[in-house]
């Protein structure tokens, strides 16, 4: 079923989705811009194809692997070490900004032996932190913070007060899945504190994002709200998809439990087809879980049939990647161990 007809069959009429705009889009189309003119085999596009992947991360990660693959193929060409090691890097996040795991981490080990040969700290902390989220995402919570701890311990080294606020991130979340609010608040407040000082959107609207998710889990809706509207204005301005839809499943979620399910819908609805064209396949389980529950609780039995049997595909492809993932993560960890 094509999506122009799943809009036409809602219940509460059609849906049409927004124009989002991109503060962030001028310098990635410049990057592009720039790619297409530099095609000298050297450092130079090297360094500019990874900066366009990392950039890529929140707005498509499908084009973010492409240039990390190609940064990483010329690369090993050219023996340019850092920008191997940045490029895996690269591909890793994309991989797991995806939900595709085990070729996150097995892109972000090499990333991170890679900066650890070449003694560049600041290279090895991102990558730890990075690993600590994969992990995060795969409930393994104690792995997940000992990587962000150990992050925290090199970002104090360096004096990187904004990568520590970023990591602060990272534990609030964890610990807002064990529910433990309040150690999840602490480092929330610490994190929004110090990207407002330093003006860092992305982490605002990440902080924000969070915040919000405490609230919710907690029963605050009226404050869950203030700082999810917050986070999704911030993500529609710098084009962050991964961000955007995120957000709307938060709010719409929060409308399904205060029984508001024509803005539910329309907050799900808004957010589905962002998650489904971008691979985001967290976000889409738990939208469309939401919009049969939605669906449900109105009556709409073949709608809710339907997006049931969609989440099931979803959860199950998740499942089925973790579990592949578990042994995948025993030799890696072996691999570690060995090195």
């Amino acid at each position: 079923m094509s999506l122009i007809i799943r809009i036409w069959i809602l219940p509460f009429g059609i849906i049409i989705l927004p124009s989002f705009t991109a503060f962030s889009q001028a310098k990635i189309d410049s990057l592009d811009k720039l790619l297409s003119r530099y095609t000298a085999k050297d450092t130079i596009r090297i360094n500019i194809l990874n900066e366009a992947g990392s950039d890529y991360w929140v707005v498509d990660a499908s084009k973010s692997e492409q240039y990390g693959k190609e940064a990483l193929e010329l690369s090993e060409e050219l023996n340019f070490r850092p920008g191997a090691a940045m490029a895996n890097r690269v591909i890793g996040v994309s991989h797991w900004a995806r939900g595709n795991f085990y070729l996150a981490l097995t892109h972000l080990f090499k990333s991170l032996e890679q900066y650890k040969q070449l003694q560049d700290l600041l290279g090895e902390g991102n990558t730890t932190l990075d690993i600590g989220l994969v992990y995060g995402d795969q409930t393994y919570y104690n792995e997940a913070l000992n990587h962000f701890f150990q992050a925290v311990k090199i970002f104090a080294y360096l004096n990187r007060d904004d990568r520590l606020a970023t990591t602060y991130t990272k534990i609030g979340t964890v610990y807002i899945e064990q529910k433990k609010y309040d150690e999840g608040y602490r480092y929330l407040i610490k994190a929004l504190d110090i990207h407002q000082k330093n003006n860092y959107v992305f982490g605002v609207l990440e902080a924000c994002n969070r915040l919000g998710i405490l609230y919710r889990d907690q029963g605050n809706y009226e404050e869950a709200e203030k700082y999810l509207q917050r986070s999704l204005a911030l993500a529609e301005q710098r084009n962050d998809q991964e961000h955007i839809a995120k957000n709307l499943e938060n709010l719409g979620s929060i409308q399904l439990k205060k029984g508001n399910y024509a803005q539910a819908e329309r907050y799900l609805m808004l957010g589905y087809p962002i998650a489904e064209k971008h691979g985001y396949k967290k976000w889409l389980r738990d939208i469309t879980l939401d919009l049969k529950n939605v669906y449900s609780l109105i009556g709409n039995d073949q709608a809710a049939l339907y997006y049931f049997e969609k989440y099931q595909f979803i959860k199950d492809s998740i499942f089925n990647e973790e579990k592949a993932l578990q042994m995948a993560n025993l030799q890696i960890d072996q691999e570690i161990k060995e090195k």
